[in-house]
């Protein structure tokens, strides 16, 4: 029998804990599935984040590869165009004629043992979309009304849990942001899309007279061409998601006119934020020197 205290206390410990693989183990027994998801995608379509419960690490990489938030190629990602807290299941986003020759679930889903799905699309911070899923087999079958009720019970907590999640992820920005300023130096921490989301006060002096970059509409530049074309990249290494992190800080040398410095730009502990809503990612920038 489902245990809906357990269910209850798994989810909201989750983002005190950073025991996420709890809170989806109860959200995949609600589901009545073997395996459970739970993915987040900014209002621009690019994943934050793909946990997964009881799924292996290669069948998340396939999901990703083969383009899982692309409705065109994945019908169930047609949750992102339904309203928040909807319960659906396969037969909401895909008739039973396209789901046999779709390759989506011939070469994914089926082999897989997951041709049957519990899902629903609940509101994230900054715009962002969250995913959950319970992953069922195919003696499971299409979902019953039941499936619903008892899934449809947990949403609203699961999405007070990621919120609560992110306020803890912005407190932690404030720390280090707070010690960094102790010894004055500029940093801006950088969300999963490279924006600015914290930066310390030296870092908004910094970008208006260092002369080697500029902080404009959220993002920063790198005046140098060459630089910029560097900084950016490293940006987009330490702020992209991956299932498994090896992205490690980068150097980036920035020049202005006479002038240069050294950017140190790297990835955030991932368990400092485990959804991804917060700051992913460090730009460090000390004083620059006289160029040689």
């Amino acid at each position: 029998m489902f245990d809906v205290a357990k269910a209850f206390a798994s989810i909201s410990s989750a983002p005190f804990d950073g025991d996420w693989s709890q809170a989806l183990a109860q959200i995949t027994a609600a589901g009545r599935g073997w395996a459970g998801h739970l993915l987040g995608v900014s209002r621009a379509g690019e994943i934050l984040y793909d946990l997964g419960y009881g799924l292996p690490v290669d069948a998340l990489q396939d999901f990703e590869r083969k383009g899982g938030v692309d409705a065109s190629l994945n019908p169930r990602a047609n949750v992102l165009y339904h309203p928040h807290f909807e319960t659906l299941g396969d037969d909401d986003v895909i008739s039973a004629a396209e789901r046999a020759c779709n390759p989506f679930y011939t070469e994914l889903y089926q082999p897989a043992d997951a041709p049957f799905v519990c899902m629903a699309r609940l509101p994230g911070p900054q715009g962002a979309s969250v995913v959950v899923a319970s992953l069922r087999s195919a003696s499971a079958g299409h979902l019953e009304k039941d499936d619903r009720l008892r899934f449809g019970m947990l949403l609203p907590h699961v999405a007070a849990a990621v919120r609560l999640q992110a306020r803890l992820d912005g407190h932690g920005q404030s720390l280090v942001t707070g010690a960094l300023d102790a010894v004055g130096l500029p940093a801006f921490l950088l969300s999963a899309s490279g924006s600015v989301v914290g930066l310390t006060n030296s870092a908004e002096a910094f970008a208006e007279k260092a002369g080697v970059l500029q902080l404009k509409g959220r993002k920063i530049h790198a005046l140098d061409r060459w630089s910029n074309e560097h900084l950016q990249a490293a940006i987009r290494r330490a702020c992209k998601w991956s299932i498994e992190p090896t992205v490690s800080s980068a150097a980036v040398v920035l020049r202005g006119e006479g002038l240069e410095t050294t950017a140190e730009v790297a990835p955030l502990p991932r368990a400092w934020g485990p959804t991804r809503h917060g700051a992913v990612a460090i730009v460090t920038v000390p004083q620059p020197r006289i160029a040689a």
